[in-house]
Protein backbone atom coordinates (compact mmCIF):
# COMPACT_ATOMS: atom_id res chain seq x y z
CA UNK A 1 0.00 0.00 0.00
CA UNK A 2 1.36 3.42 -0.92
CA UNK A 3 2.41 5.63 1.95
CA UNK A 4 1.45 8.75 0.08
CA UNK A 5 -1.31 10.87 1.60
CA UNK A 6 -3.95 12.18 -0.80
CA UNK A 7 -6.10 15.13 0.11
CA UNK A 8 -9.81 14.82 -0.72
CA UNK A 9 -9.41 17.85 -2.97
CA UNK A 10 -7.08 15.81 -5.22
CA UNK A 11 -9.97 13.55 -6.35
CA UNK A 12 -11.46 14.55 -9.67
CA UNK A 13 -15.21 14.20 -10.13
CA UNK A 14 -17.15 13.92 -13.36
CA UNK A 15 -19.35 16.93 -14.05
CA UNK A 16 -21.84 14.66 -15.83
CA UNK A 17 -22.31 11.96 -13.18
CA UNK A 18 -20.87 13.43 -10.00
CA UNK A 19 -18.87 10.21 -9.48
CA UNK A 20 -15.09 10.00 -9.09
CA UNK A 21 -13.52 10.27 -12.54
CA UNK A 22 -11.35 7.16 -12.02
CA UNK A 23 -14.45 4.89 -11.89
CA UNK A 24 -14.44 2.56 -14.85
CA UNK A 25 -16.84 3.59 -17.63
CA UNK A 26 -19.03 0.45 -17.31
CA UNK A 27 -20.01 1.01 -13.68
CA UNK A 28 -23.07 3.14 -14.35
CA UNK A 29 -24.31 0.71 -16.98
CA UNK A 30 -24.03 -2.21 -14.55
CA UNK A 31 -25.81 -0.23 -11.81
CA UNK A 32 -28.56 0.69 -14.25
CA UNK A 33 -29.02 -2.97 -15.24
CA UNK A 34 -29.18 -4.03 -11.57
CA UNK A 35 -31.75 -1.34 -10.85
CA UNK A 36 -33.78 -2.40 -13.88
CA UNK A 37 -33.71 -6.05 -12.78
CA UNK A 38 -34.81 -5.12 -9.25
CA UNK A 39 -37.76 -3.12 -10.57
CA UNK A 40 -38.75 -6.01 -12.83
CA UNK A 41 -38.61 -8.44 -9.89
CA UNK A 42 -40.89 -6.17 -7.86
CA UNK A 43 -43.28 -5.93 -10.81
CA UNK A 44 -43.39 -9.72 -11.15
CA UNK A 45 -44.03 -10.24 -7.42
CA UNK A 46 -46.77 -7.63 -7.36
CA UNK A 47 -48.45 -9.23 -10.37
CA UNK A 48 -48.31 -12.73 -8.83
CA UNK A 49 -49.69 -11.49 -5.52
CA UNK A 50 -52.53 -9.63 -7.23
CA UNK A 51 -53.36 -12.62 -9.43
CA UNK A 52 -53.48 -15.02 -6.47
CA UNK A 53 -55.57 -12.69 -4.31
CA UNK A 54 -58.06 -12.29 -7.17
CA UNK A 55 -58.85 -15.99 -6.69
CA UNK A 56 -60.20 -15.34 -3.20
CA UNK A 57 -63.82 -14.70 -2.40
CA UNK A 58 -65.33 -12.49 0.27
CA UNK A 59 -65.83 -15.59 2.46
CA UNK A 60 -62.05 -16.06 2.61
CA UNK A 61 -61.63 -12.76 4.48
CA UNK A 62 -62.83 -11.13 7.66
CA UNK A 63 -62.46 -7.80 9.40
CA UNK A 64 -59.70 -8.14 11.99
CA UNK A 65 -59.53 -5.06 14.19
CA UNK A 66 -60.53 -2.85 11.26
CA UNK A 67 -58.24 -4.47 8.66
CA UNK A 68 -58.80 -7.20 6.04
CA UNK A 69 -57.50 -10.52 7.31
CA UNK A 70 -57.16 -13.79 5.41
CA UNK A 71 -58.76 -16.92 6.86
CA UNK A 72 -57.06 -20.32 6.86
CA UNK A 73 -58.95 -21.43 3.74
CA UNK A 74 -57.80 -18.33 1.92
CA UNK A 75 -54.22 -18.93 3.02
CA UNK A 76 -54.24 -22.40 1.47
CA UNK A 77 -55.89 -21.15 -1.73
CA UNK A 78 -53.35 -18.36 -2.23
CA UNK A 79 -50.46 -20.67 -1.35
CA UNK A 80 -51.50 -23.20 -4.01
CA UNK A 81 -51.63 -20.45 -6.64
CA UNK A 82 -48.12 -19.19 -5.93
CA UNK A 83 -44.62 -20.70 -6.04
CA UNK A 84 -44.51 -20.39 -2.26
CA UNK A 85 -43.48 -22.84 0.43
CA UNK A 86 -44.43 -22.60 4.12
CA UNK A 87 -42.55 -24.82 6.54
CA UNK A 88 -42.08 -24.97 10.32
CA UNK A 89 -38.84 -23.63 11.75
CA UNK A 90 -37.46 -25.75 14.62
CA UNK A 91 -36.39 -24.04 17.82
CA UNK A 92 -32.88 -24.54 19.27
CA UNK A 93 -34.06 -27.65 21.16
CA UNK A 94 -35.14 -29.25 17.87
CA UNK A 95 -38.87 -28.98 18.63
CA UNK A 96 -41.23 -27.29 16.20
CA UNK A 97 -43.12 -25.57 19.02
CA UNK A 98 -42.47 -24.01 22.40
CA UNK A 99 -44.73 -24.07 25.43
CA UNK A 100 -44.05 -21.18 27.80
CA UNK A 101 -45.35 -21.96 31.27
CA UNK A 102 -46.75 -19.24 33.52
CA UNK A 103 -48.55 -19.05 36.82
CA UNK A 104 -50.66 -16.32 38.39
CA UNK A 105 -53.43 -15.90 40.92
CA UNK A 106 -55.77 -17.92 38.69
CA UNK A 107 -53.38 -20.84 38.40
CA UNK A 108 -51.00 -22.23 35.76
CA UNK A 109 -51.38 -21.65 32.04
CA UNK A 110 -49.16 -21.74 28.98
CA UNK A 111 -48.62 -19.94 25.70
CA UNK A 112 -47.68 -21.97 22.64
CA UNK A 113 -45.34 -20.57 19.99
CA UNK A 114 -44.70 -21.96 16.50
CA UNK A 115 -42.43 -20.39 13.89
CA UNK A 116 -42.90 -20.77 10.15
CA UNK A 117 -40.76 -19.75 7.20
CA UNK A 118 -42.54 -18.63 4.05
CA UNK A 119 -40.33 -18.46 0.98
CA UNK A 120 -40.48 -18.27 -2.79
CA UNK A 121 -39.57 -21.69 -4.17
CA UNK A 122 -37.27 -20.22 -6.84
CA UNK A 123 -35.14 -18.72 -4.06
CA UNK A 124 -34.90 -15.37 -5.82
CA UNK A 125 -37.11 -13.21 -3.67
CA UNK A 126 -36.05 -14.21 -0.18
CA UNK A 127 -38.06 -15.56 2.74
CA UNK A 128 -39.70 -14.42 5.96
CA UNK A 129 -40.03 -16.05 9.37
CA UNK A 130 -43.11 -15.29 11.43
CA UNK A 131 -44.54 -16.74 14.59
CA UNK A 132 -47.97 -17.85 15.65
CA UNK A 133 -49.18 -17.86 19.24
CA UNK A 134 -52.09 -19.36 21.14
CA UNK A 135 -52.84 -19.57 24.85
CA UNK A 136 -54.57 -22.15 27.01
CA UNK A 137 -56.42 -19.12 28.37
CA UNK A 138 -58.00 -18.61 24.95
CA UNK A 139 -61.73 -18.25 25.70
CA UNK A 140 -62.55 -20.87 23.07
CA UNK A 141 -60.52 -23.53 24.87
CA UNK A 142 -60.11 -22.22 28.41
CA UNK A 143 -63.71 -21.55 29.44
CA UNK A 144 -66.70 -23.79 30.10
CA UNK A 145 -70.17 -22.69 31.17
CA UNK A 146 -68.84 -19.16 31.51
CA UNK A 147 -66.05 -20.16 33.90
CA UNK A 148 -62.28 -20.63 33.51
CA UNK A 149 -61.28 -24.29 33.43
CA UNK A 150 -58.12 -25.78 35.01
CA UNK A 151 -55.12 -26.22 32.74
CA UNK A 152 -55.37 -30.01 32.86
CA UNK A 153 -58.85 -29.85 31.31
CA UNK A 154 -57.79 -27.75 28.32
CA UNK A 155 -57.47 -29.58 25.00
CA UNK A 156 -53.89 -28.65 24.21
CA UNK A 157 -54.09 -30.25 20.79
CA UNK A 158 -56.66 -27.66 19.72
CA UNK A 159 -54.54 -24.85 21.18
CA UNK A 160 -51.52 -26.05 19.17
CA UNK A 161 -53.64 -26.33 16.02
CA UNK A 162 -54.74 -22.71 16.36
CA UNK A 163 -51.13 -21.69 17.03
CA UNK A 164 -50.02 -23.37 13.78
CA UNK A 165 -52.87 -21.80 11.82
CA UNK A 166 -51.93 -18.34 13.09
CA UNK A 167 -48.26 -18.92 12.30
CA UNK A 168 -48.82 -20.05 8.71
CA UNK A 169 -51.17 -17.14 8.08
CA UNK A 170 -48.75 -14.59 9.55
CA UNK A 171 -45.82 -15.94 7.52
CA UNK A 172 -47.68 -15.87 4.21
CA UNK A 173 -49.21 -12.44 4.75
CA UNK A 174 -45.83 -10.96 5.66
CA UNK A 175 -44.12 -12.60 2.68
CA UNK A 176 -46.72 -11.09 0.36
CA UNK A 177 -46.64 -7.75 2.18
CA UNK A 178 -50.37 -7.73 2.87
CA UNK A 179 -50.40 -7.88 6.67
CA UNK A 180 -51.24 -4.17 7.02
CA UNK A 181 -53.42 -3.55 3.97
CA UNK A 182 -55.81 -0.64 3.96
CA UNK A 183 -59.28 -1.24 2.56
CA UNK A 184 -58.32 0.75 -0.53
CA UNK A 185 -55.34 -1.54 -1.15
CA UNK A 186 -57.53 -4.55 -0.45
CA UNK A 187 -59.99 -3.48 -3.14
CA UNK A 188 -57.22 -2.80 -5.63
CA UNK A 189 -55.62 -6.23 -5.09
CA UNK A 190 -58.70 -8.43 -4.74
CA UNK A 191 -61.45 -6.60 -6.62
CA UNK A 192 -63.57 -6.92 -3.46
CA UNK A 193 -64.90 -4.17 -1.24
CA UNK A 194 -65.14 -3.87 2.52
CA UNK A 195 -68.92 -4.27 2.34
CA UNK A 196 -68.50 -7.49 0.34
CA UNK A 197 -66.89 -9.34 3.22
CA UNK A 198 -69.16 -11.93 4.71
CA UNK A 199 -70.54 -10.95 8.07
CA UNK A 200 -69.91 -13.34 10.94
CA UNK A 201 -73.46 -14.36 11.82
CA UNK A 202 -72.70 -16.45 14.91
CA UNK A 203 -74.70 -19.49 13.96
CA UNK A 204 -77.22 -18.61 11.27
CA UNK A 205 -80.95 -17.98 11.40
CA UNK A 206 -82.43 -17.15 14.78
CA UNK A 207 -84.80 -14.71 16.42
CA UNK A 208 -83.37 -11.21 16.06
CA UNK A 209 -83.70 -9.35 19.36
CA UNK A 210 -81.44 -6.50 18.23
CA UNK A 211 -84.20 -4.72 16.29
CA UNK A 212 -85.51 -3.01 19.40
CA UNK A 213 -82.10 -2.00 20.79
CA UNK A 214 -81.65 1.49 22.11
CA UNK A 215 -78.39 3.22 21.22
CA UNK A 216 -76.59 2.03 24.36
CA UNK A 217 -77.54 -1.64 23.89
CA UNK A 218 -76.71 -1.51 20.18
CA UNK A 219 -73.24 -0.19 21.04
CA UNK A 220 -72.68 -2.97 23.60
CA UNK A 221 -73.88 -5.64 21.17
CA UNK A 222 -71.54 -4.28 18.48
CA UNK A 223 -68.63 -4.27 20.94
CA UNK A 224 -69.32 -7.89 21.90
CA UNK A 225 -69.42 -8.95 18.25
CA UNK A 226 -66.15 -7.22 17.35
CA UNK A 227 -64.28 -8.62 20.36
CA UNK A 228 -65.56 -12.17 19.82
CA UNK A 229 -64.68 -12.05 16.11
CA UNK A 230 -61.20 -10.83 17.04
CA UNK A 231 -60.65 -13.59 19.60
CA UNK A 232 -61.96 -16.31 17.27
CA UNK A 233 -60.02 -15.02 14.24
CA UNK A 234 -63.21 -14.56 12.23
CA UNK A 235 -64.14 -18.25 12.33
CA UNK A 236 -67.94 -18.46 12.18
CA UNK A 237 -68.29 -21.71 14.08
CA UNK A 238 -65.69 -20.73 16.68
CA UNK A 239 -67.59 -17.49 17.35
CA UNK A 240 -70.86 -19.37 17.78
CA UNK A 241 -69.19 -21.99 20.02
CA UNK A 242 -67.67 -19.29 22.20
CA UNK A 243 -70.96 -17.42 22.58
CA UNK A 244 -72.79 -20.65 23.42
CA UNK A 245 -70.27 -21.52 26.13
CA UNK A 246 -70.41 -17.99 27.46
CA UNK A 247 -74.19 -17.85 27.76
CA UNK A 248 -74.81 -21.42 28.97
CA UNK A 249 -75.96 -21.40 32.59
CA UNK A 250 -77.54 -23.64 35.21
CA UNK A 251 -80.68 -22.19 36.80
CA UNK A 252 -80.82 -22.03 40.57
CA UNK A 253 -82.19 -25.25 42.00
CA UNK A 254 -81.68 -27.13 38.75
CA UNK A 255 -79.04 -29.69 37.83
CA UNK A 256 -79.20 -29.43 34.05
CA UNK A 257 -77.65 -26.42 32.33
CA UNK A 258 -79.61 -24.29 29.85
CA UNK A 259 -77.88 -24.24 26.49
CA UNK A 260 -76.55 -20.83 25.51
CA UNK A 261 -77.19 -18.73 22.42
CA UNK A 262 -75.21 -19.12 19.21
CA UNK A 263 -76.24 -15.81 17.67
CA UNK A 264 -75.29 -12.38 18.99
CA UNK A 265 -78.65 -11.08 17.76
CA UNK A 266 -80.51 -13.70 19.83
CA UNK A 267 -79.35 -12.17 23.11
CA UNK A 268 -81.84 -10.16 25.08
CA UNK A 269 -80.92 -6.71 26.31
CA UNK A 270 -80.36 -8.17 29.78
CA UNK A 271 -78.11 -10.93 28.43
CA UNK A 272 -76.05 -8.34 26.56
CA UNK A 273 -75.62 -6.28 29.73
CA UNK A 274 -74.66 -9.35 31.79
CA UNK A 275 -72.20 -10.86 29.30
CA UNK A 276 -70.44 -7.84 27.81
CA UNK A 277 -68.21 -7.63 30.88
CA UNK A 278 -67.17 -11.27 30.48
CA UNK A 279 -66.35 -10.69 26.83
CA UNK A 280 -64.25 -7.65 27.74
CA UNK A 281 -62.38 -9.69 30.35
CA UNK A 282 -61.76 -12.56 27.92
CA UNK A 283 -60.64 -10.17 25.20
CA UNK A 284 -58.23 -8.46 27.59
CA UNK A 285 -56.70 -11.87 28.43
CA UNK A 286 -56.52 -12.74 24.75
CA UNK A 287 -54.78 -9.47 23.91
CA UNK A 288 -52.36 -9.86 26.84
CA UNK A 289 -51.49 -13.41 25.78
CA UNK A 290 -50.85 -12.27 22.19
CA UNK A 291 -48.61 -9.47 23.43
CA UNK A 292 -46.79 -11.78 25.84
CA UNK A 293 -46.09 -14.23 23.05
CA UNK A 294 -44.81 -11.43 20.81
CA UNK A 295 -42.57 -10.15 23.62
CA UNK A 296 -41.13 -13.63 24.11
CA UNK A 297 -40.40 -13.82 20.40
CA UNK A 298 -38.67 -10.43 20.43
CA UNK A 299 -36.55 -11.32 23.46
CA UNK A 300 -35.44 -14.58 21.85
CA UNK A 301 -34.27 -12.67 18.76
CA UNK A 302 -35.93 -15.30 16.61
CA UNK A 303 -37.55 -12.93 14.14
CA UNK A 304 -35.94 -13.01 10.70
CA UNK A 305 -36.79 -10.22 8.30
Amino acid sequence: MSSENHDATDVEFSEETGLPAQYEPGLLERLAETHKAALKAIEIIDDMVKTSLRLTAASHWYNHSGKPYLKEGGVMLVKRALPVMIEPVPYPDGMTFQCLDYDDEKGPYCIYLMSFRASWTNGLFGSIVAEGTASTRDPLFGRKNGEDVPLQEVDRGKVMKKCGTNGRRNALMRLLGIQDMTWAQFTELTGLKEDDIEKVDFGGKTADRSKDDDDATAALRKEMREKIVDMCQGDNRACADYLEKLTTFTPRGKSEPVKGKRSIEALTKRQVEINVGKVRSDHAKFTAAQKQGADEQQESGDTNW
